[in-house]
């Protein structure tokens, strides 16, 4: 067998013949080079196109971002108008509301090197939207305020030595108040929210309350103050109509001397109180050491008085024959509207029962006699 250098240099027809297989052989491995050259490239080239594709999907154009930022600021003003519109179309006292600011979207979200940075950045926009709600809360009511004239009665920041003779006692524990006001135990309207209302009414509309001369005038007054309570501005329905008259009759026994709730016109003042003693860790009030003597001959007859405490009957004013004469009922009312919009508001503090552990008869003619 002839070898690889006597076919190259070989003479004669073996070494025309050796010659074309070499040839043959260096053709057939270009071609195989080149066929995969280009196969590469194709591949190249259509991994850059995907990955611009990707690219276009994941990072929309500035065009597009821009659209997107301003449909997410347009759903947010959008919710905005609709919660003006409710508060310039009725008296209803706006409810809180939990508002999502626009910054919180997803879509300014920044980039988040790991999942804690992300809830970290999701916990503070929540406290942010809290905080913003607030805000827009506290608008709403001050515009609700404004339009309607109904006011918060400013807090009570201080005491005279005559308010405290009259049961006016500091707040021991922590409170939105400062000061408290001693009320009978057996009180038959014990409702904290329902007496600052009342407050809030003599405060806001005493001109109005202070012209009313009988029950009926004051029910009007009353039930106009009463809409604001409700979470509709729909008219009253005759049943509605009916409870809430009624009641008009339970907020002039709560204002009256014989309720004993309000600081007004003192009406039967009683001697100073014995030396004080004993002291009531839960309510920080001093009892008098004849605290049980002086209960057991005023519970002898029917009355709402405070113990140890030189006040007796107080009270903003008088109701006669209302159980007789019912709407022409007369009112005297023992506050003139300049006293009613000097108030300032308190905590009800109930005297609790010495005879807690018995069962005591309140029975009353509460909104029907004379009060």
């Amino acid at each position: 067998m002839a070898s690889w250098a006597s076919i190259v240099r070989g003479n004669g027809s073996g070494a025309g013949k050796g010659h074309v297989q070499v040839q043959v052989s260096r053709n057939t491995a270009t071609s195989s080079s080149q066929k995969q050259e280009k196969q590469e490239k194709q591949e190249q080239v259509k991994q850059s196109n995907q990955h611009e594709q990707n690219q276009n999907q994941v990072q929309p154009s500035q065009k597009e971002r821009e659209q997107q930022r301003d449909e997410i600021y347009k759903v947010h003003d959008t919710f905005m108008k609709k919660l003006k519109e409710e508060d310039d179309s009725g008296n209803m006292m706006p409810l809180y509301r939990y508002i999502t600011r626009p910054d919180t979207h997803p879509f300014f979200a920044p980039e988040f090197k790991d999942f804690f940075e992300k809830c970290h950045w999701e916990r503070e926009q929540s406290r942010l939207d809290k905080e913003y709600s607030s805000m827009v809360h506290d608008e709403r009511v001050d515009k609700w305020e404004k339009k309607n004239n109904w006011f918060s009665v400013p807090l009570m920041t201080e005491m005279s030595e005559e308010q405290k003779k009259m049961g006016f006692i500091p707040q021991s524990q922590p409170s939105l108040y400062k000061f408290g006001y001693l009320c009978p135990h057996n009180s038959e309207e014990k409702r904290h929210e329902y007496l600052h209302f009342l407050m809030r009414l003599l405060y806001n509309r005493s001109e109005q309350v202070c012209a009313c001369k009988t029950v009926g005038e004051f029910e009007k007054v009353y039930l106009e103050a009463m809409h604001f309570t409700r979470c509709s501005d729909e008219e009253w329905t005759p049943a509605e109509l009916k409870r809430e008259s009624k009641t008009a009759l339970n907020a002039l026994w709560a204002l009256s001397t014989k309720a004993n709730l309000f600081p007004g016109k003192q009406m039967k003042p009683r001697a100073a109180p014995a030396p004080v003693s004993n002291v009531s860790v839960s309510s920080g009030y001093s009892y008098p050491p004849n605290y049980m003597t002086q209960y057991l001959e005023l519970s002898k007859k029917k009355s709402y008085d405070v113990i140890g405490v030189e006040r007796g009957e107080t009270g903003i004013c008088r109701v006669k024959n209302a159980k007789t004469l019912g709407n022409s009922a007369p009112i005297r009312w023992y506050m003139t509207p300049a006293e009613m919009r000097n108030l300032r508001t308190f905590w009800f503090v109930f005297q609790c029962d010495p005879r807690e552990n018995e069962y005591y008869d309140s029975s009353s003619d509460y909104g029907f006699g004379d009060y």
